[in-house]
């Protein structure tokens, strides 16, 4: 399920080696455990100190819970198309109707703790969060689940439930019956004593840092092979990268301005990194309000905008192509149709203006454009801080200065800038788009007229306040099927209506540096063979990543 703003791209930032690590006993290099395995030191931008929390289902409980100790039935992989691999469950079936689904558990699979996981364990999970509307954070419909014997589950639901697999078998955390049976509130627990299924255990929490063991009974033969990872914090950007630097951490998420001669020219066979595409950075206009309510001036603002430009004084010349249909390139592909472009096109400063004057509008005295929409000054709202998408605003602003559009990028906290997308109190805002492992998700939360509300009210994700009689339709076609070419035909549909009413304003698909130390582990994921995502903060992918590493 999606939320806003999301990004992991804050930048670290180049200093003096001071090391200030936030975690205490952390300011020597512990490199390494006992024998020739090395310990594997983890920083997935936690800052401060770390707060006890092991619950798979809260918000966000520490960083190793969903992955490393808790598991889900299936491993859907946000990174590949259609990549569906077996997990907890070694298959599932769905029923005729989309309304219920079946699942054969692993066999031999063990709790930390020695009892064996079985089905009575799974059905317990999907009835608690059909039971608690907290844990069911995505809402799926449930209607049961049922243990028919010791692995298989059936789950049925009130309604057709296809567009919700990834949610039930890819985000669903198991947890044991025989401990989450006596707990008061599944949703607020701390779990401080977490008993998972998952290749690693906690051996040891501070506020300091978080240490797990191997679990020596992981259903997976011979794996894991590192044998133990901690997990640590930091007091900002500044101290993380340089432990980085320093060799005192092995796998990080962050951005790093000019990153092959900060970080990989000082030591080229170690310090590795992937550049993963994971966003679409766009203009928010607001349909409802504002300049960019008219057609006519978010087709000029798309025509004008050197994306390249940008990218390479912004982004560091990390970010691809966006596809003006809303598509996470190259993984969605398959569902593209032929009448939407596949890139964003060229910048064309007099073609945008010749728009402008088409639908009405005029140059005054200062060079600005006016019209039926007012004076052509519009405001942009951005989180301060947030430097990349600050250096992007800046040299859109020139680049619209010259078709007569004046962009005034307005910095405000986080708090006030969510509020303010959310109540529909901006002309423009900029933000990242996301979904999950097919266009569906993405164009349900930022398309859907369910998903928005008037001016004032606060919306759920389709800040822009698009509405489409035609993609809402075509969001029920495809929710109610798993047949590809009628999903493809829907597909089709919304590309075309977000492209020719511009719902959002491509600029670039952005992407997630993951920067790890090849010189003392193998087995990382590369472009080549992307078999999970990368970054040690997604789940349950960090927990697959760390599965599949082995010492150098």
């Amino acid at each position: 399920m999606a939320g806003h703003a999301h990004r992991r791209r804050t930048a670290l930032i180049a200093g003096a080696l001071s090391l200030t690590l936030a975690a205490a006993g952390c300011g020597t290099p512990a490199t390494t455990a006992s024998g020739a395995n090395p310990l594997l030191t983890v920083y997935n931008g936690a800052s401060g100190q770390f707060t006890l929390n092991f619950n798979p289902f809260a918000p966000v409980p520490l960083g190793p819970t969903r992955g490393m100790i808790y598991e889900t039935l299936m491993f859907v992989n946000l990174a590949k198309a259609s990549d569906i691999r077996p997990h907890l469950a070694e298959s599932f079936e769905w029923g005729p109707d989309g309304k219920s689904i079946t699942f054969t558990i692993r066999k031999n699979v063990k709790w930390a703790d020695g009892k064996p996981l079985t089905a009575e364990d799974v059905a317990f999970v999907f009835n608690l969060n059909k039971d608690n509307a907290k844990i069911n954070t995505a809402s799926v419909p449930y209607a049961g689940a049922t243990a028919t014997d010791d692995s298989h589950v059936t789950v049925t639901f009130t309604r057709p439930a296809y567009t919700y697999f990834w949610y039930v078998a890819g985000k669903t955390f198991i947890v044991p019956k025989h401990i989450w049976s006596t707990v008061a509130d599944p949703a607020t627990d701390t779990n401080g004593q977490p008993v998972g299924s998952g290749p690693y255990k906690l051996k040891q929490f501070s506020a300091q840092s978080i240490d797990l063991e191997k679990n020596a009974d992981y259903w997976q033969a011979g794996k894991p092979k590192i044998n133990n990872i901690r997990f640590v914090s930091f007091t900002g950007n500044e101290s993380a990268l340089n432990a980085l630097l320093a060799g005192q951490v092995d796998w990080e998420g962050g951005f790093i301005a000019d990153i092959d001669k900060v970080y990989v020219s000082k030591n080229p066979q170690a310090n590795k990194y992937l550049n993963t595409p994971q966003f679409i950075t766009v203009f928010v206009p607001n349909f409802d309000a504002g300049p960019a309510s008219d057609l006519a001036v978010r087709l000029a603002i798309y025509t004008a905008i050197d994306r390249d430009q940008v990218n390479k004084l912004a982004f560091s010349g990390y970010d691809t192509p966006a596809s003006p249909g809303l598509l996470l390139q190259p993984r969605d592909q398959k569902w593209a149709t032929s009448d939407v472009p596949s890139t964003t096109s060229a910048a064309d400063p007099a073609k945008a203006e010749d728009i402008l004057k088409k639908a009405g509008y005029t140059k005054g005295g200062d060079g600005i454009y006016a019209g039926p929409k007012g004076k052509l000054s519009i405001k942009v709202k951005v989180v301060s801080g947030y430097s990349d998408w600050i250096a992007a605003l800046q040299v859109m602003k020139q680049q619209l200065a010259k078709i007569g559009i004046d962009l005034q990028p307005q910095e405000e906290s986080k708090n006030a800038y969510d509020t303010d997308m959310e109540n529909g109190s901006f002309d423009m805002v900029i933000t990242n788009l996301y979904g999950g492992p097919e266009p569906y998700y993405l164009y349900n939360d930022f398309l859907n007229s369910a998903n928005t509300k008037p001016v004032g009210e606060r919306a759920l994700h389709n800040f822009a306040r698009f509405r489409s009689p035609a993609v809402d339709q075509a969001l029920v076609t495809i929710g109610a099927t798993n047949d590809e070419a009628a999903k493809k035909q829907a597909y089709a549909t919304i590309q075309k209506e977000a492209f020719s009413k511009l719902a959002y304003i491509p600029i670039g698909q952005s992407s997630t540096l993951t920067e790890f130390n090849a010189g003392k582990f193998k087995g990382w994921p590369t472009m080549e063979n992307l078999y999970a995502l990368p970054m040690p903060f997604t789940e349950p992918d960090l927990g697959i990543v760390a599965t599949n590493l082995e010492p150098a």
